[in-house]
């Protein structure tokens, strides 16, 4: 029998969810991702900007995506903005997607690859949302968690061999993941349709991309 940690870098047995938090050798991309997330939440927490919800000039200051405020290095804000969080509910709720999508597209996106693929869906979110939303000021990880989805959603249609074994059950789950939140994007207010959209068109494209670099053996 093979040990987890021989299977690609996978958590080992006996850790629980705390495994998927601590970064390793062949472990690193999705644990990074989520710690870094959480980290930020917590500094604005220890901050005293408060822990349910914190005020919208405060997500400003700490890097939310905002229009008017993209100018000059203002640009960066459509990366910071994936890293911060509107309070506990919002980061808990993306952080358990983010392992759920992280932990599906491993197998064609794990460690660097994965943090590329994060900080793309995420930045086509963002630019989405403030070409949308003149005066809206956007926080979180969802734009790019969506674009995750969306890039295993293409490999999955392009019948990547990767997911041979449980292609059609992932495939049928992952179209209902995806329209599930789509329609919950438009349904509750307050959601940022735009950024899940644009975050998952960017996905879906990075999914067909390294299928054929994949296929022709290109490395990253």
């Amino acid at each position: 029998m093979i040990d987890s940690e021989q299977q690609e870098g996978a958590p080992r047995r006996g850790w629980g969810l705390a495994a998927f938090f601590v970064p390793r050798r062949q472990f690193w991309g999705l644990p990074l991702l989520l710690d870094v997330n959480i980290l930020v939440y917590v500094a604005m927490v220890a901050s005293g900007l408060g822990v349910m919800e914190f005020d919208v000039r405060d997500l400003v200051d700490w890097g939310a995506n905002f229009r008017p405020a993209l100018e000059g290095w203002g640009w960066l804000r459509l990366l910071t903005s994936t890293f911060v969080h509107g309070g506990l509910i919002h980061i808990a709720m993306n952080m358990y997607g983010l392992l759920i999508a992280g932990v599906l597209i491993a197998p064609a996106a794990r460690n660097a690859r994965l943090i590329l693929c994060y900080l793309i869906c995420g930045a086509a979110g963002s630019a989405a949302s403030a070409f949308m939303h003149a005066e809206v000021v956007s926080v979180g990880a969802s734009g790019a968690i969506f674009g995750l989805f969306g890039m295993l959603f293409a490999l999955l249609m392009l019948g990547d061999g990767r997911f041979r074994a449980q292609r059609k059950s992932l495939l049928s789950n992952a179209a209902f993941v995806i329209a599930l939140n789509l329609g919950l994007s438009f349904a509750i207010p307050g959601i940022d349709a735009s950024a899940h959209i644009g975050g998952l068109i960017a996905g879906f494209f990075l999914g067909v991309l390294f299928y054929f670099l994949d296929r022709r053996e290109v490395a990253f």
